[in-house]
């Protein structure tokens, strides 16, 4: 949207416990898309061939997709993107976490830890806003434990609740966590 595009959302609804996709509160890309005064497609985890051939034929143009050092998701997606002739954008590619998350705070995007799945993360973690406050907090757990900063790896999964094009309020969540894995459930959010 800064560079003036005009866009519109894909989600993919991922298997349970996709590789590819995140999953805790996917569902609620909806709102986040409303708020943006964006259009949404949902499409299953398998079927993104179909999905971005269908996406050609109405006139998109290319796909950004946000990895970072995942070759195993930049890769699927660019590859599918030449296949079809798409123009393929990975904004983010091999940047620094550090960079990454200053870019974020410095825009006024707000995000908190929806999921963990890594020795090192503990209940406290979920539901958590990362801040330019925390975040030495969150490097420094990530750099004892080898985790991935940006959490490539799956490591933990974020939501954005607030930024520069929609804010959100997180009314009603849930804490599920055992064993270094949980999640945190946004049963109800306002906009």
């Amino acid at each position: 949207m800064q560079k003036g595009f005009d866009l519109s959302l894909l989600t993919f609804l991922p298997e349970k416990d996709s590789m590819m996709y995140h999953c805790p509160n996917i569902g609620l890309t909806a709102i986040q898309a409303k708020a943006m005064g964006l259009s949404i497609t949902y499409a299953r985890e398998g079927e993104e061939i179909e999905e971005f051939k269908r996406l050609k034929e109405s006139g998109i143009e290319a796909i950004v997709c946000g990895a970072v050092k995942s070759d195993y998701q930049r890769v699927r997606i660019e590859g599918l993107c030449y296949e079809l002739g798409l123009k393929f954008y990975a904004p983010l590619w091999n940047l620094s976490a550090e960079r990454i998350y200053r870019a974020l705070f410095d825009a006024g995007f707000r995000f908190i830890i929806a999921s963990v799945s890594a020795e090192g993360f503990d209940e406290r973690w979920l539901g958590k806003e990362i801040t330019k406050e925390n975040i030495a907090e969150l490097f420094d757990l990530c750099s004892r434990y080898g985790i991935n900063p940006v959490f490539e790896g799956g490591e933990a999964e974020t939501f954005v609740f607030d930024g520069p094009l929609f804010r959100l309020t997180i009314k009603n969540a849930e804490k599920r966590f055992k064993n270094f894995s949980g999640v945190y459930e946004i049963k109800e959010i306002s906009g």
